[in-house]
């Protein structure tokens, strides 16, 4: 005591993480810290012998605890990862994508003729462009349901021409967010996740992308719209030519990913040839 004020000494000495001076709102952000430290939290916890249960993609068990919380959501087992950045927000790993098919199936065979077999391409070409990417399982629910506006907005049986396709894509584009939401959450999706796929649908709408994700189902849509069998299952034969034209002006500004731009024009040539060939 000294001067009437106590004063402690430590007997290890320490330093301050960060002067005041060096702390701002940015680094020190309460949600995106909150985030790391459950996650250390969470692993250590499991690696003390408790069991994590294996959790499905969408569809959730009871996720892990250590201890109980009122926020289940921030919990973060081994089984998945965090992506932290604007929007904080859980990815499950495990994902029943033949499950997911068989439901997505029964939306989009209410839509468009051929707009089932052109969500399957879609898939593949998600695949290989986002592959071993950890979002994959919500690129790939985005590319299977990205035509789902289109439910019975025209009669599923009719092909179409460009002109009505102009003219009706407006009315699609404004149904996709409730459909996207109302069939995610039939699966159980986190509202997280929800909003992940809805950007994603509405880039593809939009056929305009910002973040490198929207750049990989943009470029699956377009790319996957460049073959006969496309063609062929979606619009009458008048139409292939100038669906051909308005594909090959359009999408040389469309298509960003490095592997879309290096196929884009042998694809369009292809096309094309097939299309001389049908005709």
């Amino acid at each position: 005591m000294q001067n009437r004020q106590f004063i402690f000494t430590p007997k290890i000495q320490y330093k301050l993480v960060a002067e005041r001076s060096e702390a701002n709102q940015n680094s020190l952000t309460f949600p995106t810290w909150c985030s790391i430290l459950e996650l250390v939290r969470t692993h250590f916890a499991a690696a003390g012998g408790e069991e994590v249960p294996p959790r499905k993609f969408g569809k959730a068990a009871e996720p892990h605890r250590s201890k109980p919380q009122k926020n289940p959501e921030k919990n973060i087992g081994s089984n998945h990862f965090l992506i932290l950045g604007e929007e904080n927000f859980l990815i499950l790993m495990n994902f029943d994508e033949e499950n997911f098919k068989t439901n997505a199936e029964q939306e989009i065979s209410h839509c468009r003729p051929g707009d089932w077999n052109h969500a399957l391409r879609v898939v593949e070409w998600t695949k290989q462009l986002g592959k071993d990417r950890k979002d994959l399982p919500l690129l790939v629910s985005a590319a299977y349901i990205h035509d789902i506006g289109w439910r019975d907005v025209l009669p599923k049986d009719e092909k179409i021409n460009f002109d009505k396709l102009l003219e009706f894509e407006g009315k699609a584009n404004d149904n996709s967010k409730s459909f996207v939401s109302e069939f995610l959450k039939s699966l159980e999706y986190s509202s997280e996740e929800i909003e992940v796929v809805n950007r994603l649908v509405r880039a593809a709408d939009a056929h305009e992308s910002k973040e490198e994700d929207e750049e990989i189902i943009v470029d699956a849509d377009n790319l996957s719209k460049l073959t006969i069998d496309h063609l062929k299952e979606k619009y009458k034969p008048t139409e292939w030519l100038r669906m051909w034209n308005v594909w090959r002006e359009m999408f040389p500004t469309r298509v960003k990913t490095e592997i879309g731009k290096s196929r884009l024009s042998a694809l369009l040539d292809d096309l094309k040839i097939s299309i001389d060939k049908n005709l």
